[in-house]
Formats: structure tokens, sequence, C-alpha cells
């Protein structure tokens, strides 16, 4: 539970007290790799800490998987508009490897966020982040071109291009398998 507290720390002020009161709200869940924290069409009442290993937000478009984003340990994943409204997901969130989730509870964070309003501004503090993702995966996705997306993942989070698999990365970055096939061939060219 260290990364997690370190991850508090970094969105919240952090006491003992404030651990003690969300304590009750944390459960620590392992996912394999290919089951799914969250199923399209359900309500999402959780906030998924990644302690350990990838997942990855999909939808089913005509019959294909799209992939819109990627979350890695150390990191929060959620359904912003299904966790904040009761509306029922638009997509699935599936486990791309073993995954060890800390699990927050929305009905007791926000049971722990009334005795104490810094776990409040945590829960709302985890929200705001998810939401600059999608802002963020929204913006590389309209300013770059394909082969722009991969350069910049590449070079800003390398680990996406290093542990995700390729049809994975390929839908995410918005082009075809062997598109990318080609652009990392041409970058591993100039690279030499």
């Amino acid at each position: 539970m260290q990364k997690l507290i370190t991850y508090v720390k970094s969105l919240a002020g952090f006491s003992p007290e404030l651990w003690e009161t969300l304590l009750p709200a944390l459960s620590k869940k392992t996912f394999a790799k290919g089951e799914l924290l969250l199923a399209a069409g359900e309500v999402c009442n959780s906030l998924f800490f990644i302690e350990e290993g990838f997942v990855r937000a999909f939808h089913i478009a005509d019959g294909a998987e799209v992939n819109t984003s990627l979350h890695f340990d150390g990191e929060i994943v959620t359904n912003n508009r299904s966790y904040s409204t009761g509306e029922k997901s638009g997509y699935n969130i599936e486990a791309s490897e073993p995954v060890t989730a800390i699990v927050f509870d929305k009905a007791k964070l926000i049971e722990a966020g009334a005795e104490m309003p810094e776990i409040a501004i945590l829960g709302k503090n985890c929200l705001s982040y998810t939401a600059a993702r999608m802002e963020e995966y929204a913006d590389i996705f309209n300013l770059y071109t394909p082969t722009e997306r991969y350069e910049h993942i590449a070079r800003t989070n390398p680990r996406i291009v290093q542990r995700v698999p390729l049809t994975v990365l390929a839908s995410y970055l918005g082009m075809g398998r062997e598109s990318l096939n080609r652009v990392r061939r041409k970058r591993q060219m100039t690279d030499v």
C-alpha cells in the first residue's frame, strides 16, 4: 500500500487520522489478464488505484475494439461520467496483464468524506486526475497525426510502447497494426 500512500500524499494532506478514516473504503483486489474491472452497461461505483500491472479502457464499434485509455501502476482509473452521475458505463476497463488494484468503494468514500473533508477533497482530486488524463488523450488525438501520436508517446511515456501489445497500441493511436509496424520500423532505422 506504500504506492497508494505516496499517491494520496500527492493529492491531499496526509495524516494518520486521514488514513484510518479512509481504510474502511479500501479493498485490495487482483484481476487476471483479460478480467474486467468494469463492464460496459454497469454503473461504476469504484475508483481503482493500479498498484501493479496495467489496464485499458475500450468500447466496441462496428465489431472492433477501440482502445481509449491506458492506465499503469501508480495511477487511478475509473469511468468519471458513470461514477459521478450513476449512468451506465459506455466502455469496459480490462486488466491487460495481471493487475493488483486498491479499490475505493464510492459509498464508503462518501461516508469517510463526510467525516473528514480532506477525504472528500482526495476523492475530487482523483476524479480530476482521471479527467485530465482523458483530456490529454483527446488533445493528443486532435493535435497529432497517428505517426506523431506514436512519436509523442514514445518520447513522453515510453512504458506504453514497451508494455502494450501491438494491436492494442495501434487501436489506441488510431491506426492499423500494419501502419504501426511501418512507423516503428522507420523509427528504429533513424535510431540506429
